[in-house]
């Protein structure tokens, strides 16, 4: 998937391809993760992560992001993949208006797989990427945080982290706004 030589459409098929291979769960008779060595497994989920980073392709990017959502979310709570949120936390304050995105759509999948007690401990970082991300100079950024802090107060359970969230408010309906007037309306209303 990661040499640029190869043409967009080969890219975007070896990920199509790709992502039933390295399912992790067994539901998937396909699946080959659990028959990978561990050397393997390390090398897929550095490159899978380096293709997000190095990838311009927008379509391409989509799968490498369904395929870190997918491995993230079988293996971050067993302390597999501990170098994957502070990846997407740093890709959130990239200059690429993309690696904003995907790290915002990855975060948001992985929330609604782990869950809130995942997720609890990074709850200051996490609530400042998403104010970050809503007031974002890219629109396309404003409505992926949009639809990430969505996600995330959908998991909320304490009142003060509701309460915190509250706060975002403004900027999430500055979003909405914006994002209709621009023709993004479908995701507009997915997020509200």
């Amino acid at each position: 998937m990661q040499n640029q030589a190869h043409h967009k459409d080969v890219r975007l098929m070896a990920g199509t391809l790709l992502r039933p291979l390295i399912a992790v769960t067994d539901a998937d008779s396909r699946a080959v993760w659990a028959r990978l060595r561990p050397e393997t497994q390390t090398t897929m989920k550095v490159e899978v992560l380096k293709g997000l980073q190095e990838e311009k392709c927008r379509q391409v990017i989509a799968k490498y992001s369904d395929s870190v959502s997918d491995i993230g979310a079988a293996l971050y709570d067993s302390g597999q993949w501990p170098e994957l949120l502070p990846f997407l936390f740093q890709c959130t304050k990239s200059t690429d208006p993309m690696h904003r995105i995907f790290s915002l759509e990855i975060m948001s999948e992985l929330a609604s797989h782990l869950g809130a007690n995942t997720f609890h401990r990074f709850f200051t970082p996490v609530s400042e990427i998403l104010r970050t991300s809503l007031t974002d100079a890219d629109i396309n950024v404003r409505i992926e945080g949009l639809l990430a802090t969505s996600a995330f107060l959908q998991l909320m359970e304490q009142p003060e982290e509701t309460q915190q969230f509250q706060q975002l408010l403004p900027a999430m309906l500055e979003c909405a706004k914006i994002g209709v007037q621009q023709a993004n309306q479908s995701d507009c209303q997915r997020a509200l």
